[in-house]
């Protein structure tokens, strides 16, 4: 027959081994913020090329309150156009890489033609 004191131990070691699940659990919230973070920069990136390609401007030239205020005042319009609703992290992560494999291939140049895109060194990992 079992004792107190074996249900004690039993109940130690349980609670020893939910101790490391809970940290273990801890640890890949943590990685998961921090690969959604870079996720979200990598993407806004992107986005934030896209409007440059498609004003046609250098990047220092771009006037940013004017950008605010023209998405602002065009957000209905264009909303449900722009957006993926309920789209997670990783199906984000996909098409990002879907388009940089798609804009890769080819990329515009200065004499209208296109050429071969080199890897994007600081992206290597996607």
């Amino acid at each position: 027959m079992a004792t107190i004191q074996d249900f004690e131990e039993r109940i130690e070691k349980q609670k020893a081994e939910l101790a490391k699940l809970e940290a273990k659990k801890k640890e890949l919230e943590k990685k998961i913020r921090e690969r959604n973070r870079k996720w979200r920069s990598l993407v806004t990136h992107s986005a934030g090329e896209s409007v440059l390609s498609a004003v046609g401007c250098a990047w220092q030239e771009l006037d940013l309150d004017a950008l605010d205020r023209f998405l602002a005042s065009h957000a209905d319009e264009v909303s449900d156009m722009l957006t993926a609703r309920g789209s997670t992290p990783e199906n984000a992560k996909a098409r990002l890489d879907a388009r940089k494999k798609k804009t890769a291939k080819t990329e515009p140049v200065a004499d209208g033609g296109l050429q071969a895109a080199e890897p994007d060194s600081e992206n290597s990992d996607w």
